[in-house]
């Protein structure tokens, strides 16, 4: 049987690696000194064939910020469409953050430096994801003070502990940790940090750990 061809897949391939790597000089050197010719070099195409994608270097920054977020975002209305208990939902959010920027720790370099650049006239391109976020955050928030479950925090002052205790764990403390002794993506460290982000959103909200499963207990079988 001979193979369907599918059309656009190289080019959307060539696409994906674009911006996997833009993403990457981006983080490491910042928007200024990452230049269209460096992206291309380390794809491996000529400048051409990446402006045939993205039409400057705004456009491509624009599209990494976008995707990152934009990903992240859908993953929060997935969460939040769900029919668990509010702080389930809450919980699961600030997991899925924590993931998020552990499978790209450049996204957390990324938002520092756009950050840090940020004026009045010019907004990082993740912001309007971003007040998405804290806008379904805010209204789980809200559920769960009707019903009780929480105590009245503030939705900027929650995403402020859990979002920037994030951020700052992946990009700053290697830096300035004595080198070579900090990797916040080592796999103890990870879940280090995720069960004192949670017991951090737990002491703001009131609750209390979900209740632990006893270990099944698994019989010898006779011989």
């Amino acid at each position: 049987m001979p193979a369907t061809y599918q059309a656009g897949t190289r080019g959307e391939q060539t696409r994906a690696r674009i911006l996997l790597v833009a993403s990457q000089l981006f983080a490491e050197r910042g928007y200024g000194d990452t230049r269209l010719e460096d992206v291309a070099s380390r794809v491996g195409v000529q400048r051409a064939a990446l402006v045939y994608y993205f039409r400057d270097k705004q456009a491509l920054y624009d599209a990494v910020s976008t995707q990152a977020t934009g990903d992240l975002l859908e993953r929060f209305e997935a969460i939040f469409e769900s029919d668990c208990t509010p702080a389930e939902r809450l919980e699961t959010m600030f997991e899925t953050w924590v993931d998020a920027i552990a499978e790209r720790p450049w996204l957390a370099r990324l938002m520092l430096r756009e950050i840090a650049g940020a004026t009045p006239d010019r907004e990082p391109p993740f912001a309007p994801h971003a007040r998405r976020m804290l806008a379904l955050t805010e209204a789980v928030l809200a559920e769960g003070r009707r019903s009780g479950a929480f105590h009245p925090v503030d939705a900027l002052h929650l995403a402020s502990a859990v979002a920037g205790t994030t951020v700052f764990f992946v990009s700053v403390m290697p830096i300035v940790a004595p080198r070579g002794t900090f990797d916040p993506l080592a796999p103890e460290r990870l879940a280090q940090h995720r069960r004192e982000l949670l017991a951090i959103a737990r002491r703001l909200l009131g609750t209390e750990p979900p209740p632990q499963t006893a270990p099944r207990r698994v019989e010898r079988e006779s011989t």
